[in-house]
């Protein structure tokens, strides 16, 4: 983790408290309904969460940095999946022909009796 990953956090941490005491101030602002006090309590605790999380990445971020630097990871070189592609080019297409789908057997038969029925119906 760098220092520019641990400083990205921080803001992002840092725009949510702003936006929530955003969100506080405006409910300051209205006329006070019966959600206005439970709104209040809820922004409360996130920003309380939030200003935790804060300061808990602040202190811990110089710790944080220096792990980083002492065991750096391995770079990971890209999977390609060349085995299932030489696969694929082996398999014979797929075709459904006679005999080899019961339910293309099926149709066929159908198609063979209406066919001998309507010759039947043809000759009478």
């Amino acid at each position: 983790m760098t220092q520019e990953s641990i400083t990205a956090a921080l803001h992002n941490l840092q725009a949510q408290i702003n936006e929530l005491v955003g969100l506080m101030k405006d409910c300051a602002k209205q006329p006070t309904t019966m959600e206005t006090a439970s709104n209040l309590v809820g922004y409360s605790i996130k920003l309380s969460q939030l200003e935790g999380a804060f300061n808990t990445l602040q202190q811990y971020a110089p710790t944080l940095a220096l792990v980083s630097e002492n065991y750096p990871l391995p770079p990971v070189e890209p999977a390609v999946p060349q085995e299932e592609e030489e696969e694929d080019a082996e398999e014979e297409p797929l075709v459904i022909t006679k005999g080899t789908s019961e339910t293309f057997d099926r149709v066929a038969q159908i198609h063979a009796d209406t066919a001998a029925a309507m010759a039947e119906e043809a000759e009478e």
